[in-house]
């Protein structure tokens, strides 16, 4: 009998801090650390930086033609990764860089409503965030500037 109690006292005590290691496990992140991680889970590619100059609504991402998108052609293929330490850096990839070194690191941070992101010193609206599109805008001289990142290959 005292063997059986034993046991079940062990069997209880074992179910207990399961259950207790259990819960520490499923800590909710909220929607802002969910945020903060798609943003520095991978690198970004730039897709766009500029304006809807014709002013149809729809952004033209044909960085050669396209009056909208203020992109340099050697740029499309950089990478910018954003940490979690609030900095990001723009890495130099492919063979024709408009620049000569990576650059960084430059601030950024994300509202804790995830609304709004400052991104290098100015104040952005966030339109689109998820794992493949990262959109925000920001008013210059009464229009609006977007810049669009899409998730880089890994």
């Amino acid at each position: 009998m005292k063997n059986t109690l034993t046991c079940a006292g062990l069997l209880a005590a074992c179910m207990f801090t399961a259950s207790a290691c259990k819960k520490d496990d499923n800590k909710t992140q909220t929607a802002h650390e969910k945020n903060v991680a798609l943003i520095t889970d991978r690198n970004w590619n730039i897709a766009f930086n500029g304006y809807d100059n014709n002013g149809d609504g729809v952004l033209d991402y044909n960085y050669m033609d396209g009056p909208d998108n203020s992109l340099a052609a050697c740029i499309i293929d950089d990478e910018w990764e954003f940490r979690s330490d609030s900095t990001f850096f723009m890495r130099l990839k492919g063979e024709d860089n408009c620049a000569t070194e990576d650059g960084g690191p430059f601030p950024w941070s994300l509202s804790k409503d995830s609304k709004t992101i400052n991104y290098s010193g100015t104040i952005n609206n966030v339109l689109l965030l998820n794992d493949t599109a990262f959109q925000f805008s920001q008013e210059v001289n009464g229009e609006t500037h977007y810049t669009h990142f899409r998730r880089a290959k890994k």
